[in-house]
């Protein structure tokens, strides 16, 4: 009986020892692979610059935005409070901002008619920009009161919005006077309370190893069978 106790418990040991390895080690390698954001763990698309010299209005046509986590989004405690969100930095002459969102096309098409604006498509991974205008001194596309998700952002400054559906535009916008140079565009995964996430990780893996430590130690020396010297003592 002393044996087959002395065994199961050296099992139990080496299990917590793997486990706590193995959760140590996975923690510490999401914290490498990820970068860190306020507290968030962020995995980030390389961002693609769309060059638009001289556009006070730029349509984005996006084919398709795609981030792929990898093993990460399948560790429950991490997928359940992940996102992935759609990041668009302006940079240019912006005096008053630039407007930045996504609209569903057929919001924006019959603004387009008669206006001044450029149109930003990829192709073979390569942006390429065309400019419209029906004639000199077209007006640019007025964006107000478009049905979309918004946000007023100055030159150089990431825009967060959610991950544009098919059938959707990305638009940069300004009013008269500005005039864009490029737009940034990328894609990221974030996890709330990583910071949260890795230190319990890093403790949870170091305590249950350490406790697996112990019980080997138990199973060990602790319920072995002693020499005939020992037994008085």
């Amino acid at each position: 009986m002393r044996t087959f106790s002395r065994w199961l418990l050296g099992l139990v040991g080496v299990v917590m020892i793997l486990v706590g390895a193995g959760v140590g080690a996975g923690a510490w390698w999401i914290d490498r692979e990820l970068s860190m954001n306020s507290g968030e763990w962020v995995l980030s698309t390389q961002r693609e610059v769309v060059s638009v010299p001289g556009c006070s209005t730029v349509l984005i046509e996006l084919a398709d935005v795609v981030i792929d986590p990898g093993e990460v989004a399948g560790v429950p405690s991490i997928s359940e409070r992940s996102q992935s969100v759609f990041i668009v930095e302006p940079t240019g002459d912006a005096p008053n901002g630039w407007w930045v969102g996504t609209v569903e096309s057929p919001s924006i098409e019959d603004r387009l008619l008669g206006a001044r604006y450029c149109i930003a498509s990829s192709s073979d991974g390569a942006w390429s920009t065309t400019s419209i205008a029906v004639e000199e001194g077209s007006p640019d596309v007025s964006v107000d009161d478009i049905d979309g998700r918004w946000a007023l952002a100055d030159s150089g400054e990431s825009v967060i919005l959610p991950v544009p559906d098919p059938g959707e535009t990305v638009i940069v916008s300004g009013s008269d006077g500005n005039q864009l140079e490029s737009v940034a565009l990328g894609a990221e995964y974030r996890i709330a309370d990583g910071s949260t996430l890795g230190l319990i990780g890093l403790m949870g893996g170091s305590l249950t190893t350490l406790v697996g430590l112990l019980v080997l130690v138990i199973a060990t020396w602790g319920l072995r069978r002693r020499g005939r010297h020992e037994a008085g003592s």
